[in-house]
């Protein structure tokens, strides 16, 4: 199966769940992860701004924020490429052409070689390799190319897809991914912590 056919299938699987059942699903992974000694310890947190079919990642922003934590997330800076921007106060997100909230560009430039966890989004991923399928622009295999981050990925079960993914030489594996009810992980979490 080609990327778009498998885009196209896991955007159909996302918007035929039950909103309740997602939902639910939703807040155990979140709990799972906002409960989990990596999330704890990390000082300076890269997050996505849940957007569409996308797991929401508010309860994390939230989190980080009431934490202390350092907390950035993702500017759109030209085709492909993107930044991370720190984000003080959730209220002052703006909306990008893409009708994503993000930090605006005045907000301070943070340094990926700062960024201990990031947590990124994506469609599908393989529970085996952690290769993660993303909405294909390439905007997050590029900016985690540069960045020595534990990359975290948040999941619903549906998500999971065991050797399916077609990988291309730019494709990054995710180091954990968590749905409700499992953790996926490589050995390399002690680094980061």
């Amino acid at each position: 199966m080609k990327k778009c056919e498998m885009r196209a299938m896991m955007k159909n699987r996302l918007a035929a769940l039950d909103p309740e059942e997602r939902a639910a699903e939703e807040a155990a992974l979140i709990s799972r992860i906002l409960a989990h000694p990596l999330w704890q310890k990390a000082k300076n947190v890269f997050c996505y701004i849940s957007f569409d079919f996308e797991i929401n990642t508010y309860p994390f922003l939230q989190s980080a924020l009431a934490q202390g934590k350092i907390l950035s997330a993702p500017k759109v800076i030209g085709k492909g490429i993107m930044e991370a921007r720190q984000i003080t106060d959730l209220s002052a997100l703006q909306t990008d052409c893409y009708g994503i909230a993000c930090p605006s560009r005045q907000n301070a430039l943070v340094k990926a070689e700062d960024i201990a966890l990031a947590v990124v989004p994506g469609l599908a991923f393989d529970p085996v390799s952690l290769l993660r399928l993303g909405r294909g622009g390439g905007y997050y295999d590029r900016f985690l190319a540069n960045c020595g981050a534990y990359r975290l990925a948040p999941a619903l079960a549906c998500q999971m897809v065991n050797g399916r993914i077609p990988r291309e030489i730019n494709d990054l594996e995710m180091d954990m991914v968590v749905t409700a009810k499992s953790v996926y992980a490589k050995e390399k979490e002690s680094a980061y912590l």
